[in-house]
């Protein structure tokens, strides 16, 4: 090869080189939360749950459904894209199958007074429907602030007994910042995490350890999104005394997609299961939970039914 051949033939590598780079960085991409003051969002979340308790060798399974509508009004917007928003929970459904007696059926819309187990709930259920919570979220989608109006934690806890501390600001605040967006750029492939620690009376706190992975664009419905998969992971630790509790198998895995012209989520899905022992004094109880949740963003000007169908 001439020298002017080698010449050409390096210029056109450092070409390619050179468009291999634009690539790469055209192919990177901020990911925000975005915000317009006076708007509202409106999302329905469905959870499904089986769950079989072995005790003494003897099993028991109770499956539960639960759709929650929930919106969320952007009260104003400072100039770097943290939200003040009103979060209100507008309806709350919940079915309970139980292996013995009446199950559940529970609607916060409907007429007729809850029965049996459901009257026992509604107190719970009911302290958290039509009621504003202020919040303040970043466009990475951390919660800074949340304030809960007078009385509604007390009136949740009310009644549970220990298992009734899980429900504190603390608490909702960081499950509120289990969907947070990275600070950099990503490109397919980038991972970034998420810590947050839940506490319980009973079994100590729960550590969860959220693994996020940018899987590219996927075009759903005529619309581009970004695709997000997470995976996450929780132990328990600094036990009190009252109960051990120990994970012994867990697979939890969600999908988020993620409108990043608009700055919200469109859907999501995660799948759980897990099995965990449970030594309660000298009872063992072992748990299989399998669960379902999906949420799934509701169209512009779409308002909760105030009544049960």
């Amino acid at each position: 090869m001439s020298r002017n051949a080698r010449l050409v033939a390096g210029g056109l590598c450092c070409l390619a080189a050179l468009a291999i780079g634009a690539g790469v960085a055209r192919a990177e991409k901020t990911l925000r939360y975005k915000f317009k003051p006076g708007e509202t969002i409106r999302y329905v979340m469905r959870q499904d749950m089986v769950q079989n308790v072995t005790t003494q060798d003897k099993p028991v399974k109770v499956s539960m459904t639960q759709t929650l509508d929930m919106s969320q009004k952007v009260d104003s917007v400072d100039d770097e894209g943290t939200a003040s928003v009103t979060q209100t929970v507008e309806r709350i459904r919940m079915t309970m199958t139980l292996p013995q007696g009446p199950g559940v059926d529970y609607d916060s819309a409907s007429d007729k007074p809850p029965e049996g187990l459901a009257a026992k709930l509604a107190p719970i259920l009911g302290a958290i429907v039509k009621q504003p919570i202020r919040v303040k979220i970043t466009s990475c989608g951390t919660t800074r602030d949340m304030k809960f109006p007078e009385g509604m934690l007390e009136q949740m806890k009310k009644g549970l007994g220990p298992a009734g501390e899980m429900f504190s600001e603390d608490s909702f605040r960081q499950m509120a910042n289990l969907a947070v967006l990275p600070e950099e750029p990503v490109v397919p492939g980038k991972t970034w995490s998420h810590q947050a620690t839940l506490k319980n009376a009973m079994f100590g706190k729960a550590l969860l350890d959220t693994t996020f992975r940018y899987e590219g664009e996927e075009n759903r419905g005529g619309k581009p999104l970004e695709k997000i998969a997470s995976t996450v992971k929780m132990q328990f630790g600094d036990k009190i005394g009252q109960a051990n509790l120990a994970v012994k198998q867990q697979d939890n895995r969600g999908t988020i997609y993620f409108d990043n012209a608009a700055g919200r989520i469109i859907e999501s899905t995660g799948k759980t299961r897990m099995k965990i022992e449970i030594r309660i004094g000298g009872v063992k109880l072992d748990q299989d939970i399998e669960m379902h949740i999906e949420m799934n963003l509701l169209p512009p000007g779409t308002a909760p039914e105030s009544k049960s169908q």
